[in-house]
């Protein structure tokens, strides 16, 4: 609109041009008549002088009239000469306000861009995203948050989770990518693909109370001695007509880092042993109806499965949906 606001008082300016140099021909020409007509007048005057009676007194009187007119005419034109340069710079003070008028609008629109981005941005400040579907199980205040009671959401297992327990010596061999298999007497006998989607690296031993007041020293390094272990959490990946309940339990086994290559051939081994033990507790599980503790004992690290969900914000303890599991020795 701007824009065209220009164009428009461009166009009046060239046009109060126009009519200001048509003005000045016209004065020009009254100008050039009224010179005609008063020449007129002085001869009729010194030839009635000198042969009296040669010209009229009326027609003395008329070219008087002319003359006058002449005059007149000159001064209105003047006028309006006058009136057109007013007019042209007229014209010429609007196309410059129609210029800055585009320069305002222009900074205005910067402005309202850099705004809209800042409100943007602003409104992503809001958001808090999870890196994963699943349960808030760990979550930390920061200045600046602002923190309700919500209602908790309505879950689903679209994507499974599996926390397996690593012993100390072993979690730092584990890395975020790494391949690993999982089985459960659910599907006897089928060994499902997973992968190492991240590694819990506090515990909740090592949490700090919220209250207001030092960790008790015995308490806290009391329940750290007697922790040895570290979650690691596996991707499950179901194949089609495979559906894992929550809960479920199972043996699992992660490719770790080795000290050398030529001992990859391990991986081989756990992949069977993972197998063995599968046929072993499926074949006791259906027999006695109930897993021996010695296969209990044996597979010393404790896992759990758990659905996705909703990212859910509040002060509930979010552990509905968590079922402890026996799971074999990660390398």
């Amino acid at each position: 609109m701007a824009l065209e606001d220009i164009q428009m008082y461009q166009m009046n300016y060239k046009t109060k041009q126009i009519n200001l140099q048509i003005a000045k021909s016209e004065l020009q020409s009254a100008i050039d008549d009224h010179r005609y007509q008063a020449k007129t007048l002085k001869r009729y005057v010194e030839q009635n002088a000198k042969a009296r009676h040669t010209v009229p007194q009326s027609v003395i009187d008329e070219q008087r009239t002319k003359v006058s007119m002449a005059r007149n005419k000159i001064i209105s034109l003047e006028n309006k000469v006058m009136a057109s340069e007013v007019g042209v710079k007229k014209a010429a003070v609007d196309v410059e306000r129609s210029q800055l008028k585009v320069i305002d609008t222009e900074v205005a629109l910067r402005s309202s861009e850099e705004k809209h981005a800042k409100a943007i941005w602003d409104l992503e400040q809001t958001k808090v995203y999870a890196p994963a579907d699943g349960y808030v199980t760990n979550f930390i205040l920061r200045e600046g948050q602002y923190v309700g009671i919500l209602s908790r959401m309505q879950m689903y297992t679209n994507e499974k989770y599996v926390l397996m327990r690593v012993n100390h010596q072993a979690i730092r061999n584990v890395k975020v990518g790494q391949s690993a298999e999982f089985v459960s007497p659910v599907y006897p006998g089928k060994v499902f693909s997973a992968e190492v989607q991240g590694i819990v690296e506090a515990t909740g031993e090592a949490q700090a109370g919220s209250m207001g007041r030092e960790e008790s020293v015995s308490q806290t390094t009391l329940k750290n001695v007697n922790n040895k272990f570290h979650f690691v959490r596996l991707k499950l990946e179901e194949p089609e007509g495979y559906d894992i309940p929550v809960g479920a339990v199972g043996l699992a086994w992660v490719s770790g880092d080795k000290p050398n290559h030529l001992l990859s051939f391990l991986d081989v081994i756990r992949g069977i042993i993972i197998r063995m033990k599968l046929r072993s507790t499926t074949y006791i599980l259906f027999k006695s109806h109930f897993a021996p503790t010695s296969v209990g004992a044996f597979f010393n690290f404790f896992v759990h499965i758990s659905a996705s969900s909703s990212c859910m914000f509040g002060t509930e303890k979010l552990s509905s949906m968590v079922v402890p599991l026996f799971f074999s020795e990660c390398m």
